[in-house]
């Protein structure tokens, strides 16, 4: 149990972290802010984005949120279904998977779907319009993904599962807790090349004997180079790997922000926080005709 344990702790750490951006009616909602988490983790998408397609709530027979990936070349519509656990000796049920497969088989089969919500019924509308329209060329890919912070079920409770994926064009998905955590690692990836500008000159710590290959740059720049970085990778992917999450409004966090917003202070930011560590591939500067540094990392 000490194992799960320590994958808990990482996963609610990840959903405070998400819970800020969540709208106001979920911002305290734990099972919410894992559907977030589990949509961003096995997708490239952002929190934005995986908050628009939630379907979740009161009529949404087992599905919790849809995806449409529609390019040229290829559909496919992507199924969540995500249960939060707080008994960690409890997973998905072989009653849930039916229910989520049973609507699926609704809503690809072109069945009536009773007692269905609005958003749902709209998102369905959605996908038979795509249908309709691309039929003739490619049939869509489903993928389900069945997600949950504990365990994953037992093969005996997949029967219904192995039953769709036999039809073809469906593909069935389960993640546990652990399977989450390494697919954000894999799905935060992302390679990008930005042009930094300095304010005047840097200290460039060059290779030596002591750290073979290893360069590195200390400059200052402005916190709108910083934004720039932010949104070009996604605020989800920027800063994923930084293990110490926002930890709210709090005394130090106000004090930072006061210095920031104050005419008489702001001069002294500087001095009084920390830096920015960026790790990268490769970087080079070159001058610009004002005496500072462009880093191309």
């Amino acid at each position: 149990m000490k194992g799960m344990s320590i994958i808990q702790s990482v996963i609610k750490a990840n959903l405070e972290n998400i819970k800020p951006y969540l709208p106001e009616s979920k911002k305290n909602s734990d099972p919410f802010a894992f559907l977030i988490f589990a949509i961003t983790s096995v997708l490239d998408v952002t929190i934005n984005e995986a908050i628009l397609c939630s379907t979740e709530g009161s009529g949404d027979g087992g599905i919790d949120a849809i995806y449409i990936d529609e390019t040229e070349d290829n559909i496919i519509i992507h199924i969540f279904q995500t249960k939060y656990r707080t008994n960690l000796d409890k997973g998905i049920g072989k009653n849930e998977i039916d229910l989520t497969i049973a609507k699926v088989e609704e809503i690809f089969h072109g069945n009536i779907v009773a007692n269905q919500s609005p958003v749902i019924a709209s998102r369905i509308d959605e996908i038979r319009d795509i249908i309709k329209e691309k039929a003739a060329l490619k049939m869509p890919q489903v993928h389900i993904h069945f997600a949950v912070n504990t365990f994953k079920p037992e093969e005996a409770e997949k029967e219904r599962v192995r039953q769709l994926e036999e039809k073809g064009n469906y593909f069935v998905a389960f993640y546990d807790g652990n399977d989450l955590l390494q697919a954000i690692d894999k799905s935060k990836i992302k390679d990008c090349k930005v042009n930094v500008t300095t304010y005047k000159d840097i200290l460039y710590l060059g290779a030596d004997r002591r750290l073979g290959d290893v360069r590195g740059i200390v400059a200052t720049i402005s916190a709108q180079e910083l934004i720039t970085i932010y949104e070009m990778a996604g605020r989800d992917k920027v800063l994923s790997r930084n293990i110490r999450y926002f930890l709210g409004n709090n005394r130090i966090n106000q004090k930072i922000q006061g210095t920031a917003s104050s005419k008489d202070e702001a001069k002294y930011f500087w001095f009084l926080n920390n830096g920015v560590t960026i790790v990268c591939d490769k970087f080079s500067f070159t001058d610009d005709a004002s005496g500072n540094k462009i880093i191309a990392v």
